[in-house]
């Protein structure tokens, strides 16, 4: 596969060290030529994604007399929304503020925190529903948990689905669906 760069600026944005100047040219090059944002959240991530070619890891450059130069912080502004983001050096997620009408007229300085730890997005899977065997896999699951709790134990999201379960109905039917699961996964 063939990448096709603006020749007259590769060098300087690809080649390019981290000071101000070449920072500047890699932002300007980047800026100009990353696909236009469709809307608010396009045109974060662009920025973050453009900032993120510029910023400066600790340790990577040292200065002569105070010590280490890095970037503390990226951050951007929607006018249209009057919302500010921005991430400190410590953490990579995005904390977004809305300049509210009450902020702005108020007059006190406001200090919003970001959280300075790194925080992660854990997903839990998530299972598909269109799929018939899991979804009776889920429910024989589920009625197994049944069976093995005492009804006044039961809480969470299922607790009024399964206040009205018959302990008798369970019983006796758990072993014929986990038959019929059994017949439809061989059939399969």
């Amino acid at each position: 596969m063939q990448h096709l760069f603006h020749k007259e600026l590769e060098q300087q944005v690809f080649l390019g060290g981290f000071t101000p100047s070449n920072r500047f040219v890699r932002a300007a090059f980047f800026k100009e030529y990353i696909n236009k944002a469709k809307n608010e959240e396009e045109g974060i991530t662009n920025i973050w994604q453009i900032l993120s070619t510029v910023r400066i890891p600790k340790g990577v450059v040292i200065e002569d007399s105070e010590g280490e130069d890095y970037t503390e912080y990226l951050a951007g502004i929607c006018l249209e929304s009057r919302s500010f983001y921005f991430t400190p050096y410590e953490n990579n997620r995005i904390t977004k503020v809305r300049l509210t009408d009450e902020l702005i007229d108020d007059g006190n300085v406001v200090i919003f925190e970001a959280p300075r730890n790194q925080s992660y997005y854990s997903p839990e899977g998530v299972i598909d529903r269109n799929d018939t065997i899991t979804t009776i896999k889920e429910v024989i699951e589920l009625l197994d948990d049944i069976k093995t709790t005492k009804k006044g134990q039961i809480e969470g999201k299922n607790k009024d689905i399964l206040e009205n379960v018959d302990d008798k109905f369970l019983k006796e039917n758990i072993s014929n669906i986990k038959e019929f699961l059994d017949v439809i996964e061989k059939n399969k």
